[in-house]
């Protein structure tokens, strides 16, 4: 199969539109404070929000939670509150014991290796306010009708982060 080169530049506005209208309600920003100092605000990258075995939480990558120094600490002996930044301009905080991080996959180096980690949000007020709020996408689910929405022979879709202060 040959492959074309296509800028992003050149990407029609509609395909950003319907790509965000499929996505922004599983998709959030995530952020941490360190010892509820404001000094510490580290904006740490992107994830979705999923559904597996019964746990909410999110997927992310796990360079997300341990690139900056300190790494990002949750879970009962946790130093972190993580913000998420969701849908319409909304907040969730999450106290570090309302948390706890899953490692799925550690890189074997910066630039190689699977990089994956899920972020459980445990059953309480701040999860029934997200479920309030955004969509959790069901991996044990099959999505193919939702697939075949999205996609067309030769379709582009690109997946963007939001990106390292460096």
């Amino acid at each position: 199969m040959k492959s074309k080169t296509l800028r992003l530049k050149d990407v029609p506005r509609s395909v950003d539109i319907e790509i965000n209208k499929a996505l922004v309600d599983y998709s959030v920003a995530v952020c941490r404070v360190r010892g509820n100092n404001p000094n510490t605000f580290t904006p740490l990258g992107s994830g979705t929000f999923v559904i597996q075995n019964g746990k909410h939480g999110i997927l992310t990558a796990h360079h997300c939670l341990h690139a900056s120094y300190p790494t990002v600490s949750i879970g009962p002996q946790g130093k972190d509150t993580l913000l998420l930044m969701v849908t319409r301009s909304r907040c969730i905080i999450l106290d570090p014991n309302e948390a706890e991080e899953h490692p799925l996959a550690t890189p074997a180096s910066d630039e190689f290796g699977p990089d994956l980690t899920f972020i459980e949000i445990f059953s309480g007020p701040k999860l029934d306010l997200l479920k309030a709020i955004v969509s959790f996408w069901h991996l044990s689910q099959k999505h193919y009708e939702f697939a075949k929405k999205l996609s067309a022979p030769g379709i582009v879709i690109v997946e963007a982060g939001f990106p390292e202060i460096d």
